[in-house]
């Protein structure tokens, strides 16, 4: 179905996407090794760990949750989201990796070995730093939100391409509504 010919409404819609959403995680979480959520504060994490919980009937038996965070404070904005986060959902607070400017060329060499490409920036170090530790842990398995923001347009940047989108597909007038509701 395109969006054109489709006569499910934004509900239906929703519905479906959340039936979708809970069976990928009721199916990640089949794991006979512990599981780690890596979470950091964002739209995506916090879907996928209200989700876990739902899935899981509330109980945080076989997993942790898992952050990294930067060593300066004007730049660790998501630690105080994650913490509250933790807190709503009635778990353990999460296992913190710090990052560091030191970090980076201390890191770099092996960080872009990893990534075997050029890399955004800053976020990747603290990746690399959290799946470090990880090893060092019982957890085998990490649910991540990587990539939620971007489909759902979580960004400002992506708004753009959203409206063209719509424009093609929908027609001049019904682009206009959406950047109206935007």
């Amino acid at each position: 179905d395109t969006i054109q010919s489709s006569r499910l409404s934004n509900n239906d819609y929703t519905e479906k996407f959340v039936s979708l959403f809970s069976d990928a995680v009721k199916l990640q979480l089949q794991s006979d090794v512990p599981v780690g959520l890596s979470v950091s504060g964002g739209l995506d994490s916090s879907l996928l760990a209200a989700v876990t919980r739902k899935v899981v009937g509330g109980i945080q038996a076989n997993f942790n949750l898992f952050h990294f965070s930067y060593k300066n404070e004007k730049y660790d904005t998501e630690l105080p989201y994650v913490e509250q986060l933790a807190s709503h959902l009635g778990w353990k607070a999460p296992s913190v990796v710090t990052v560091q400017a030191s970090d980076f060329p201390r890191l770099m060499e092996r960080v872009l070995w990893h990534e075997e490409q050029p890399f955004p920036g800053a976020p990747t170090f603290g990746w690399h730093k959290l799946y470090r530790k990880l090893q060092k842990t019982p957890v085998v398995v990490t649910l991540e939100g990587h990539g939620g923001d971007e489909m759902m347009a979580g960004y400002d940047y992506y708004v753009g391409s959203f409206i063209l989108d719509v424009m093609r597909l929908q027609g001049f007038p019904s682009a206009m509504r959406a950047l109206e509701s935007i």
